[in-house]
């Protein structure tokens, strides 16, 4: 690649060979001079964007990192809410089985306190005492002849 020709590919204008004027001559170098200089802004432009470019791609990947991760353990907090929540619900499936029987417990207690009531009441009948006074001796023979 000659002097004249960028790394673009593209060619300058080409330098007029032979006599020319001193100010011709001058200002062709620093029109050269001026667009060396605007090729070389405008590349490192190309190379500011394209780093731009590069941070903004590795930023995108980030962000979906962050996604994928936030994601992931929304996915694990709603799955152990929901096994909390079939917990929670068997523990007050539980205690409602659990209150039926202290219910049931409760209605056979009053069952067999009122049928104790009423065994008082035959023990203290008259009829009971005088049948206990005539079974003595059947029940001291019967206790004997079990020790024996």
């Amino acid at each position: 690649m000659s002097s004249d020709e960028s790394s673009s590919g593209r060619t300058l204008p080409a330098k007029p060979r032979g006599r020319v004027a001193a100010s011709d001559s001058a200002d062709a170098d620093e029109s050269e001079a001026n667009v060396r200089v605007q090729l070389i802004e405008a590349q490192l432009r190309i190379l500011e964007l394209r780093d731009f470019a590069i941070g903004s791609a590795a930023r995108v990947g980030e962000m979906q990192v962050r996604l994928t991760t936030k994601e992931h353990e929304l996915a694990q907090a709603l799955t152990v809410n929901h096994y909390k929540d079939i917990h929670i619900s068997n523990h007050l499936a539980h205690i409602a089985r659990l209150e039926a029987a202290l219910a049931e417990n409760d209605s056979r207690i009053k069952q067999l306190l009122v049928r104790s009531t009423q065994l008082d009441h035959v023990h203290a009948s008259m009829t009971w005492r005088i049948g206990r006074v005539l079974m003595l001796p059947v029940r001291i023979v019967r206790r004997l002849l079990r020790r024996i």
